[in-house]
């Protein structure tokens, strides 16, 4: 901002170039100030010697007795002079020029501030905007991805709709056929019925006249008759003698036969002995008829001795190989038995001794008693909660499966497909578990019976659709299963509780983790000991039906390879022709192709499979059929679609 200095008549040129710059430097910040804060322009105010000389508000009368001097015309080519004026009015001038500066100068650093914070709002606006963008798309991603899903299953299922209704017109088109043939059939059987009836009436006619010549002839015959039967039954006499005198003839024959047989049979025995004490083989035999092959009686005696004297299931086959080596060296080994069948012998020995104590204490007369310390107690309460929690896992799973049934309309459907009465009330006690178990949701439990009565199937069923589906909606999923603590008995507490007592609730806080970890790990063990399997479990409860649907998805197939089922995995590429045609069509046949770690050496990757409706989820394999389900693959499939489901319903 420039000053506005006071200068005589000679330095008039000074003058006007020092208000120029200071008109300049108020114009510059009135502009900035204008920019920063866009408001209205107040109206000026007049201030300093602008009222000077102008009237009583000045407090200066207009000086009126000087006369009044004619104006005369400026010439454009010579500068104007500035007027002299007093330098106590020049001085105010600066000064509130200066305070006016310095308002504005002080607006400006105001404004400024403001606007930087204002910049930071807006920039913090834009940091939320951008993250509540990026949560929105991927909420539109997972919604595009769950209705491409959708769209793709409803195609498929537009398609079987068009197929069903190109099938259904054909069929009416048959059928309007088949009523067209069948009405002519009808008019050329109604008049081959007049035929009927004309021949019919002529047949009775010559029927009667032959019947009377015949009776005639028939009483002459009846003489001759009565003697044929009374040589008829001298002569089955002699016959029946005859039959019973051969039927002791072939008895003595069949007796002789079978002595040969035995002696022959033990001759036989005999020089196979001797051909073994020559020549011992170790391997599996065939059994006749089934083209399987199975370890002999004498080896799995030999490891069920081996286990009870507390040998371990990996050293057997190098203990039989170096004894072998030692007392037969000409013995030829062509397999020696697995540690997995070992351990299946270690399993059914440990099977049959239970069963031997449990009858040996069903016999006695008395029980001992059986003495136990606080650890014992403590061990058989830790071992009840694990297996209370490995039911729960059971459970937990079967929630996020095709098991569990979603709606009322689903539990009315599953009721009408089920026929007997015990499996609708099985099923509806499962469903009530998988809530009251596998969530943890003990005040929803619904009692079997009450006063000696049980709940039928519909009370159940009404519970389920009616209480504990629409809880569902309302309530939290808990992503694992509850554990069931081991509380101490509750006692009345007399004083301060001591250290030690607050001490074991957090330990058993921390147990939690171990314990769930240990139920993990024994089920897992289980299931490979062939007790227990999940996917088993988590399979719904009606089969699928075998058509175009089927095709491209993953199944399983029980089948025997070596002496155990197993569940064999593969893809179905095709429906065979003529298979599931007719509504009571109880197996239908398709194409699979069979994973390629779970084929024998040599064996075809495609195969003909038959699916029976009543095999579905059973661990079976026989000459009617194999045992079928889904593929481990589209249950997890299923289940990581279910927990999406639950998430994106409670959000």
């Amino acid at each position: 901002v420039g000053e506005f200095h006071v200068m005589d008549d000679n330095n008039g040129d000074d003058d006007a170039a020092t208000a120029t710059t200071t008109t300049e430097s108020t114009a510059a910040v009135d502009s900035a100030s204008n920019i920063a804060n866009p408001k209205p322009k107040p109206k000026r105010r007049k201030r300093g010697s602008s009222n000077i000389g102008r009237g009583a508000r000045s407090g200066n009368k207009k000086n009126t007795s000087a006369p009044h001097l004619p104006t005369i015309p400026r010439n454009p080519a010579q500068p104007t002079q500035p007027t002299p004026t007093n330098k106590k009015e020049n001085d105010e001038r600066v000064y509130n020029l200066k305070r006016g500066d310095e308002r504005k100068a002080r607006k400006i650093e105001q404004l400024s501030a403001d606007n930087e914070e204002l910049k930071g709002k807006v920039e913090a606006a834009e940091r939320v905007a951008e993250v509540t963008r990026k949560e929105c798309a991927k909420k539109v991603t997972e919604m595009g991805r769950a209705c491409l899903k959708e769209s793709e299953r409803s195609s498929k299922r537009l398609k079987t709709a068009s197929n069903a209704t190109a099938k259904a017109k054909a069929m009416q088109a048959e059928a309007t056929k088949v009523k067209e043939e069948a009405t002519q059939r009808r008019r050329e059987a109604t008049k081959e019925k007049t035929a009927a009836t004309v021949l019919k009436k002529k047949v009775n006619a010559n029927a009667l006249a032959v019947a009377n010549k015949s009776e005639k002839k028939l009483s002459s015959k009846d003489e001759t008759i009565r003697l044929l039967n009374d040589k008829l039954s001298e002569q089955q006499k002699q016959l029946k003698e005859a039959q019973k005198l051969v039927a002791k003839l072939q008895a003595r024959v069949e007796q002789e036969m079978a002595l040969k047989d035995e002696a022959l049979a033990a001759v036989d025995d005999m020089e196979a002995k001797m051909n073994e004490s020559a020549h011992l083989v170790i391997g599996k035999e065939s059994v006749k008829g089934t083209g399987l092959k199975r370890w002999p009686q004498d080896m799995v005696q030999a490891i069920m001795e081996y286990l009870v004297a507390g040998g371990s299931p990996a050293a057997f086959s190098k203990i039989l190989v170096c004894i072998l080596k030692i007392f037969q060296p000409n013995a030829t080994i062509e397999e020696t038995p697995s540690q997995w069948f070992i351990r299946r012998c270690r399993t059914v020995l440990h099977i049959v001794g239970q069963l031997v104590s449990a009858r040996r204490l069903a016999k006695a007369d008395k029980w001992g008693q059986l003495n136990c310390d606080e650890t014992v107690m403590k061990k058989a309460g830790y071992e009840k909660a694990t297996q209370h929690l490995i039911d729960c896992l059971y459970y937990h799973d079967m929630y996020y499966s095709p098991r569990r049934l979603k709606t009322s309309a689903e539990v009315d459907a599953i009721l009408t497909k089920l026929k007997s009465k015990t499996a609708r009330l099985e099923e509806m006690k499962e469903q009530i578990r998988i809530r009251v178990l596998g969530l943890g949701w003990g005040d929803l439990h619904h009692p079997w019976s009450k006063d000696g009565k049980q709940y039928t199937v519909d009370e159940l069923a009404t519970y389920l659709k009616d209480v504990i589906i629409p809880k569902e909606r309302t309530r939290e999923i808990p992503k694992q299963p509850p554990i069931k603590k081991l509380d101490r008995k509750v006692l009345p507490v007399l004083g301060t509780l001591s250290a030690d007592v607050s001490k074991l609730d957090v330990v058993s806080g921390e147990k939690e983790k171990e314990l769930r970890e240990e139920a993990e790990k024994i089920r897992d063990e289980r299931e490979l000991e062939g007790f227990g399997d999940r996917y088993a479990e988590m399979q719904p409860l009606i089969p699928p039906s075998v058509d175009e649907e089927l095709v491209n998805r993953r199944i399983e197939i029980c089948e025997t390879r070596g002496e155990m089922l197993h569940w064999h995995s593969g893809t179905v590429i095709g429906i065979m022709q003529g298979s599931g045609r007719s509504a009571a069509a109880s197996s239908s046949r398709v194409q699979l192709r069979y994973d390629e770690d779970v084929l024998d050496e040599g064996e075809e990757p495609i195969q003909a499979v038959t699916l029976r409706k009543d095999y579905w989820n059973k661990a079976v394999h026989n000459k009617r059929g194999k045992g079928w389900r889904w593929a481990k693959e589209e249950i997890e499939m299923a289940h990581d679609d279910e927990s999406e489901d639950v998430e994106m319903a409670h959000d």
